[in-house]
């Protein structure tokens, strides 16, 4: 599934200590949806270009989590800016 980053939040500290961000999207269905990304995780280094890329960018291979929600694990890239 694809999407347009329509936000991008300031650094937030989880309950644990970690920082992470949230990515809001609106994806082509017109839903909205959101994931949250942080250093810690695994997955980490796959969303970078997304962050880089910023509000505006295009993106593609958004896998539904939940109803509003993005998995993390999605194999997510940039196809415009």
């Amino acid at each position: 599934m694809a999407g347009l980053v329509t936000g991008i939040s300031d650094k937030m500290i989880g309950r644990r200590g970690e920082e992470y961000k949230q990515i809001y999207f609106k994806l082509d269905d017109g839903s909205s949806a959101l994931t949250y990304v942080s250093p810690s995780y695994r997955n980490f280094n796959r969303w970078i270009p997304v962050l880089t890329a910023g509000i505006g960018a295009k993106v593609d291979v958004l896998k539904r989590k939940g109803e509003r929600l993005i998995n993390g694990d999605s194999k997510v890239f940039v196809i415009a800016k």
